[in-house]
Parts: C-alpha cells; structure tokens; sequence
C-alpha cells in the first residue's frame, strides 16, 4: 500500500521592518522649512466679521448691535480678542473679552451691544466695528474691520442732540467680556512674563 504525503502550505506574511515613519511635522523639518511653515500657520488665522446686524427700537430709543463672525482656522488658535465700536467716526465703546473653547464645536460667535440712541440727530450714521487680537507673543495678529450705515428717522424730532452715544450693554455668544480689573491682573501677569523673558534673553 504506498504511502499518501500530505503537503500543508502554510501561508505566512512576512512583515518588513522598514524603521519609524518619517513624517513631515514642524518640529523634524530642516530650518529653511520650518521657518516657513511657520509663516503659512501663522497666515492662515484669521477674523472674519460676517455680518453686521442692526435692529432700531424708537419706542426705546435703542440700537440693538449684532456683530457675528468666524475665526480661522480654529477658535483654539486665539485666546483673547478686542472690539472697537464706532460711530459716525467717534469711537463709543472698547471692551475686551476672552475666547471660549468649550463652547461647543462651532468657530463661529457673535458680539451683542446695546446703543442709547436719545438725542442722536435724524439721518444716516455710520457704525463701524474693529475686532483684533490681543498678544503679548505674537508678532502678527489678526485684524477685520467692517462698517455699515444705519438710517435713523424717529417719528418725532428729539430737541437734545448728542454726537457720542451711551454704551448701555455688551455682551456675546461664545465669549465672556473681561471686565477693568480682570484687566489689571492680565496687565500685570503678561508685564511679569516680559520682565522675564527680557532677563533670559539678557543671560543669553
């Protein structure tokens, strides 16, 4: 009786170890590459004002101010931001607040003020808004300026006239405003961080 050899083919993948991966990061390009990598980041972050909405009140005599806009890439690229208000070329308002990652997974927020408008002359007027950066480390920080008219035709002529309007609330969607003496202590933290860099550099 002859003997029956069974052959078993065993199929086995061979792995090749070919060392760690080589990925392009910042932190493994050569100088040149880096310093332009840099540059391309620090290009791509951005404001964006997109929409400027205003809504009068003549019962009240109030401007409601609706400013909403994006920030680019991510809002984790900014930290703290500043808003100017502006009207008919007079600055009204400055308030600066701070960025808020937690609020959810949108990049988009809104900026909410409220404008006394009794005693201001009939007419068109021009509102502007200025949002930039507020840093103490980077060299270029992102700006946006955006600027629309607003027609006021009250029924009835007021008999004060006023050029500089009352700021009667500032608030936003996302952000939380940071008020004088918050502003203090952040004065007084980022002058203590300069007072050390400026000492390290001086060592080296």
């Amino acid at each position: 009786m002859g003997k029956k050899n069974n052959s078993i083919v065993s199929n086995k993948k061979v792995l090749v170890d070919s060392g760690p991966s080589k990925q392009l990061r910042l932190d493994n390009l050569p100088s040149e590459e880096l310093a332009s990598g840099k540059e391309v980041l620090e290009q791509k972050r951005k404001i964006s004002i997109n929409n400027i909405c205003l809504d009068l009140d003549f019962k009240r005599d109030e401007l409601a101010l609706k400013v909403d806009f994006s920030l680019l890439p991510s809002k984790v690229s900014f930290s703290k931001l500043k808003a100017d208000l502006w009207f008919d070329n007079t600055k009204v308002k400055s308030v600066q607040f701070d960025i808020l990652h937690t609020f959810g997974r949108t990049d988009d927020f809104s900026l909410r003020a409220t404008l006394d408008f009794f005693g201001v002359k009939p007419g068109s007027h021009a509102v502007k808004v200025e949002l930039y950066e507020v840093s103490s480390f980077r060299k270029n920080l992102a700006y946006a300026v955006k600027e629309t008219t607003v027609e006021y035709n009250p029924p009835s002529k007021k008999e004060r006239l006023k050029k500089v309007l009352a700021i009667q609330k500032v608030e936003g969607q996302g952000i939380a405003i940071v008020s004088e003496n918050e502003k203090e202590i952040y004065k007084e933290i980022e002058d203590s961080i300069k007072e050390t860099v400026a000492a390290k550099e001086d060592k080296w």
